[in-house]
């Protein structure tokens, strides 16, 4: 019997559909096999953006209040590009959300400008051996 330990892979998915959207079938079966691969032993991170497909337009920040998430702002240095970074577990699931000061399901060119470097980043402490995306940023 092999008495190695085992290491752990870690996966980061991204993508600025939100990923707790249960409207949107691609992200209800994302999450589904995210967890199954958290029971496996899979550290699992997520970083979305707030891309809703309800038919009525519900507003990110209602629905994540509804939940008892609150976000707290973090504002760029030049004061023209505001956006939260709200962090929360799903379980065994690390996620963060990305939520424009504007609310805005699509993101504008700042936006996704913002976004890329904020992946980066996350990418960087995350240390995932698989990075998964999906759709498209600015």
């Amino acid at each position: 019997m092999n008495n190695a330990p085992t290491v752990k892979k870690t996966l980061l998915v991204s993508t600025y559909h939100f990923y707790l959207d249960p409207s949107n079938g691609a992200a209800i079966t994302t999450r589904e096999l995210l967890h199954a691969l958290a029971l496996l032993g899979w550290r699992v991170h997520t970083f979305c953006g707030c891309a809703l497909d309800f038919q009525d337009k519900r507003n990110p920040v209602e629905f994540l209040e509804s939940r008892g998430i609150a976000p707290k702002r973090i504002v760029d240095s030049t004061q023209t590009c505001g956006y939260s970074l709200v962090n929360f577990q799903d379980g065994a699931i690390h996620s963060t959300l990305f939520l424009p000061e504007d609310n805005s399901h699509m993101p504008s060119p700042q936006m996704g400008e913002k976004f890329l470097p904020i992946l980066n980043q996350i990418i960087g402490v995350a240390r995932p051996q698989i990075l998964a995306t999906y759709g498209v940023i600015g």
